[in-house]
Protein backbone atom coordinates (compact mmCIF):
# COMPACT_ATOMS: atom_id res chain seq x y z
CA UNK A 1 0.00 0.00 0.00
CA UNK A 2 2.96 2.55 0.86
CA UNK A 3 4.24 1.75 -3.07
CA UNK A 4 1.27 2.67 -4.82
CA UNK A 5 0.69 5.40 -2.53
CA UNK A 6 4.38 7.18 -2.61
CA UNK A 7 4.18 6.16 -6.60
CA UNK A 8 0.65 8.45 -6.55
CA UNK A 9 2.27 11.31 -4.37
CA UNK A 10 5.26 11.05 -7.08
CA UNK A 11 3.42 11.53 -10.36
CA UNK A 12 1.17 14.12 -9.04
CA UNK A 13 4.24 16.32 -7.91
CA UNK A 14 5.79 15.81 -11.29
CA UNK A 15 2.51 17.11 -12.87
CA UNK A 16 2.28 19.71 -11.05
CA UNK A 17 5.49 21.31 -11.71
CA UNK A 18 4.68 21.84 -14.93
CA UNK A 19 0.83 22.68 -14.77
CA UNK A 20 1.87 26.05 -16.03
CA UNK A 21 4.19 25.12 -18.50
CA UNK A 22 4.00 23.69 -22.14
CA UNK A 23 3.71 20.04 -21.08
CA UNK A 24 3.20 16.59 -21.26
CA UNK A 25 3.81 13.96 -19.06
CA UNK A 26 3.87 9.92 -19.78
CA UNK A 27 4.04 7.83 -17.31
CA UNK A 28 3.75 4.08 -17.61
CA UNK A 29 3.75 1.16 -14.98
CA UNK A 30 6.29 -1.40 -15.06
CA UNK A 31 3.54 -4.18 -14.07
CA UNK A 32 -0.20 -4.22 -13.35
CA UNK A 33 -1.24 -6.02 -10.28
CA UNK A 34 -3.54 -8.19 -9.15
CA UNK A 35 -5.21 -8.31 -5.64
CA UNK A 36 -7.48 -11.09 -5.83
CA UNK A 37 -9.53 -9.89 -8.56
CA UNK A 38 -10.44 -13.36 -10.05
CA UNK A 39 -8.14 -15.79 -7.97
CA UNK A 40 -6.37 -16.10 -4.78
CA UNK A 41 -3.23 -13.98 -5.61
CA UNK A 42 -1.53 -10.47 -4.28
CA UNK A 43 1.19 -9.26 -6.26
CA UNK A 44 2.80 -9.27 -9.20
CA UNK A 45 5.18 -11.58 -11.37
CA UNK A 46 2.93 -14.34 -12.62
CA UNK A 47 2.52 -13.65 -16.21
CA UNK A 48 -0.65 -16.21 -17.09
CA UNK A 49 -2.62 -13.11 -15.42
CA UNK A 50 -4.14 -10.48 -17.57
CA UNK A 51 -4.66 -8.22 -14.60
CA UNK A 52 -0.61 -7.78 -14.30
CA UNK A 53 -0.05 -7.53 -18.20
CA UNK A 54 -1.99 -4.98 -18.67
CA UNK A 55 -0.36 -2.60 -17.12
CA UNK A 56 -1.27 1.50 -16.62
CA UNK A 57 -0.28 4.16 -19.02
CA UNK A 58 -1.48 8.05 -18.15
CA UNK A 59 -0.78 10.55 -20.58
CA UNK A 60 -1.20 14.02 -19.25
CA UNK A 61 -1.05 17.48 -20.72
CA UNK A 62 -1.29 20.95 -19.85
CA UNK A 63 -3.53 23.19 -20.70
CA UNK A 64 -0.80 25.48 -22.62
CA UNK A 65 -0.06 22.12 -24.14
CA UNK A 66 -3.74 21.43 -25.18
CA UNK A 67 -3.94 24.98 -26.37
CA UNK A 68 -0.46 25.19 -28.29
CA UNK A 69 -1.26 21.72 -29.93
CA UNK A 70 -5.14 20.89 -30.22
CA UNK A 71 -4.75 18.70 -33.41
CA UNK A 72 -1.71 16.86 -31.28
CA UNK A 73 -4.15 16.42 -28.27
CA UNK A 74 -7.35 15.31 -30.19
CA UNK A 75 -4.86 12.45 -31.57
CA UNK A 76 -3.93 11.41 -27.93
CA UNK A 77 -7.76 11.35 -27.49
CA UNK A 78 -8.18 9.22 -30.04
CA UNK A 79 -5.54 6.84 -28.82
CA UNK A 80 -7.50 6.26 -25.45
CA UNK A 81 -8.70 2.30 -26.41
CA UNK A 82 -6.04 0.98 -29.16
CA UNK A 83 -4.06 -2.18 -27.74
CA UNK A 84 -0.77 -1.31 -27.20
CA UNK A 85 2.88 -2.79 -26.66
CA UNK A 86 5.51 -0.45 -24.95
CA UNK A 87 8.28 -1.39 -26.54
CA UNK A 88 6.69 0.39 -29.58
CA UNK A 89 7.01 3.40 -27.24
CA UNK A 90 9.89 4.95 -28.98
CA UNK A 91 7.88 5.09 -32.15
CA UNK A 92 5.17 7.38 -29.95
CA UNK A 93 7.60 9.85 -28.78
CA UNK A 94 8.99 10.35 -32.33
CA UNK A 95 5.62 10.79 -33.23
CA UNK A 96 4.95 12.98 -30.57
CA UNK A 97 8.25 15.58 -31.08
CA UNK A 98 8.06 15.63 -35.02
CA UNK A 99 11.29 14.05 -35.15
CA UNK A 100 11.78 12.03 -38.78
CA UNK A 101 14.25 9.31 -38.60
CA UNK A 102 14.26 6.12 -41.03
CA UNK A 103 13.91 4.13 -38.13
CA UNK A 104 10.11 5.74 -37.35
CA UNK A 105 7.42 3.64 -37.94
CA UNK A 106 3.81 5.28 -37.75
CA UNK A 107 2.12 1.71 -37.76
CA UNK A 108 3.68 1.49 -34.64
CA UNK A 109 3.07 5.06 -32.59
CA UNK A 110 0.02 4.38 -30.71
CA UNK A 111 -1.13 8.56 -31.78
CA UNK A 112 -0.70 8.07 -35.19
CA UNK A 113 -3.87 7.66 -38.29
CA UNK A 114 -1.61 4.95 -39.02
CA UNK A 115 -1.33 3.23 -36.10
CA UNK A 116 -1.71 -0.79 -36.98
CA UNK A 117 -4.32 -1.95 -33.85
CA UNK A 118 -4.20 -5.71 -35.71
CA UNK A 119 -0.85 -6.29 -34.74
CA UNK A 120 -0.34 -8.90 -32.45
CA UNK A 121 0.97 -8.31 -29.09
CA UNK A 122 3.12 -11.27 -27.84
CA UNK A 123 4.77 -11.89 -24.35
CA UNK A 124 8.05 -13.05 -23.64
CA UNK A 125 9.46 -15.70 -25.96
CA UNK A 126 7.24 -14.55 -28.59
CA UNK A 127 3.90 -16.00 -27.22
CA UNK A 128 0.62 -14.27 -28.42
CA UNK A 129 -0.80 -12.26 -25.64
CA UNK A 130 -4.19 -13.40 -26.11
CA UNK A 131 -3.73 -17.25 -26.13
CA UNK A 132 -1.40 -17.06 -22.87
CA UNK A 133 -3.78 -15.25 -20.47
CA UNK A 134 -6.66 -16.56 -17.98
CA UNK A 135 -9.22 -13.81 -17.11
Amino acid sequence: DKAMRDNGEIVDEIIRRFEQENAIVIYISDHGEEVHDVRAICGHGDETSNWQREIPMLVWTSARFRAAYPELQARLAGSVDRPYMTDDMIHTLLDLMQISTPEYNPAKSILNPAFDASRKRLLKGGVAYERACID
